[in-house]
Parts: structure tokens; C-alpha cells; sequence
């Protein structure tokens, strides 16, 4: 049997042709096009979940390090440049690192009794429950963190 381009009469030619490789190029492109656009709204909203995330593990640590301390400790937020710190209630002293919110996402408001928020050496908070808001300025998107006075737990709700 013989090949086809032999029947044909056809020269058989190696490679890909530019109109082929322009054809290709066009549709990476379209696809690219399209994709795009949703790969960087998911991406922000994975920043917003990231910066809710922060905030409930600094709550968290404070908590601990109340329990673990038999002292009330304190979280506070310096809404200015977005900067989460956890300080001894009774000294002052900041224990642990600061934590920083990425650009354009903040604590933007409290319920009636933050701040500040202090945990009680038995791990819940002094006051009653709460909830915080942690806003994206650039996409208006936000979360709501709920804190449980009798508990100390943080939940977060979108």
C-alpha cells in the first residue's frame, strides 16, 4: 500500500505553515482573553479570605496566650495602617510579631463594644459577643467576623 501523498501526487511538507501558527496564536490569545478577568477577581477575593484568616488566627493567638498566661491580654488594631498586635493588658508589652493587612483591605467597623478586645484568662472576651468587618476597598467586598464572649471563638461569615 502507498502513502496518501503518493495517490495525491502531493509533496509532503514538514513543519506548520505561518497561517497555522497564527491561527493557534489567535485562539491562546482568545483564551487568555477570557480567563483572565476571573483568575484576578478569584485571586482578590482569596487576598480578602487571607486578611479575614489573619485577623482570626491573631484573635486566636491572643486567646491562647491569655489561657496560657492566666493574664487578660489584648488585641489591638491600628486601623490606620491596618496593623494587628497583641499586648499584655496589665504591662503593655506587645508579645508576638505585628501582623499587617494586605493594601486596600481593613478592619473597617466594629459592633458596639469593640474595640478594644480583650480575652480573660479563661478565654473568653470581656464584654458581650461582637462582630467585626473586614472590607476590600478595591472590589467592596467584605466579611463579617463574629466573636463569642462566653467562648473566645471567632467565626467568619461571608
Amino acid at each position: 500500500m502507498r502513502p496518501l501523498h503518493q495517490i495525491f501526487k502531493m509533496k509532503r511538507e514538514r513543519g506548520i505553515s505561518l497561517i497555522e501558527a497564527l491561527i493557534v496564536l489567535f485562539l491562546t490569545v482568545c483564551l487568555i482573553w477570557g480567563i483572565l478577568p476571573q483568575f484576578l477577581r478569584h485571586q482578590k477575593e482569596r487576598e480578602l479570605k487571607l486578611a479575614c484568616l489573619t485577623v482570626k488566627q491573631t484573635l486566636a493567638l491572643a486567646r491562647f496566650q491569655a489561657i496560657k498566661d492566666r493574664k487578660n491580654f489584648e488585641v489591638i488594631i491600628n486601623r490606620k495602617g491596618n496593623i494587628l498586635r497583641i499586648g499584655n493588658v496589665e504591662t503593655g508589652e506587645v508579645v508576638g510579631r505585628e501582623e499587617k493587612l494586605p493594601d486596600g483591605i481593613s478592619v473597617v467597623s466594629f459592633s458596639s463594644n469593640f474595640p478594644p478586645i480583650i480575652f480573660r484568662p479563661d478565654g473568653g472576651l470581656s464584654g458581650v459577643s461582637g462582630s467585626m468587618v473586614v472590607r476590600d476597598e478595591r472590589t467592596g467586598r467584605k466579611h463579617k467576623l463574629i466573636l463569642y464572649s462566653l467562648t473566645g471563638k471567632v467565626k467568619i461569615e461571608e
